[in-house]
């Protein structure tokens, strides 16, 4: 039995906004940060115009992302089945990225540090706190992306920078526990 047939037609993930079709190459788009590519802000040095009209764009996504924050577990309202289906939005979930370095280039670091602390404690709790293999490790990418970034931002900023204080619960060390695949695997 196909997943339709064993789960219905009914879509318990609602579909993400719908987005122009992505160019050729990664390079090219002014969300290139969305990858978690380590020159991120060199890219949106580059290319603000663009990327600030991407993110613009892009902005209903970006709450939606943001009111992840919110929840402290995902759990998939299917039994655990090959044939189940997948949250078709995974992906987009690295979309806020350009947003946050594009605040940082454009001088308001503080932002890009609160909407990087705050995904981050998102990207946790999808690497910790999901039923499903593939959700918590896109949240642990997410989190190494988000992670990455923030580092970035940091080191231009001058030393003296206090991260906000929601970013300390982002950079607690996760314990072996709340990173194990055997809860998502089970």
């Amino acid at each position: 039995a196909t997943a339709l047939q064993r789960h219905g037609s009914e879509a318990v993930y609602p579909e993400a906004p719908a987005l122009p079709a992505p160019p050729a190459t990664p390079e090219q788009s002014p969300a290139y940060c969305r990858a978690g590519i380590p020159d991120c802000l060199a890219h949106v040095r580059a290319h603000p115009e663009a990327v600030a009209a991407d993110v613009d764009a892009r902005k209903e996504l970006t709450a939606a992302i943001a009111g992840l924050a919110d929840y402290q577990h995902v759990r998939s309202p299917y039994p655990p089945d090959v044939h189940a289906p997948l949250p078709s939005a995974l992906g987009r979930l690295f979309t806020p990225l350009a947003g946050h370095a594009l605040a940082h280039v454009q001088g308001n670091s503080a932002q890009a540090l609160d909407g990087l602390c705050r995904d981050m404690g998102s990207a946790r709790m999808l690497a910790s706190q999901s039923d499903s293999l593939i959700v918590a490790m896109v949240g642990a990418r997410w989190l190494q992306a988000n992670g990455e970034l923030l580092g970035n931002v940091l080191a231009e900023l001058p030393a003296d920078v206090l991260i906000p204080a929601g970013c300390k619960a982002g950079l607690q060390i996760l314990e072996p526990a709340a990173i194990s695949l055997c809860r998502p695997l089970q």
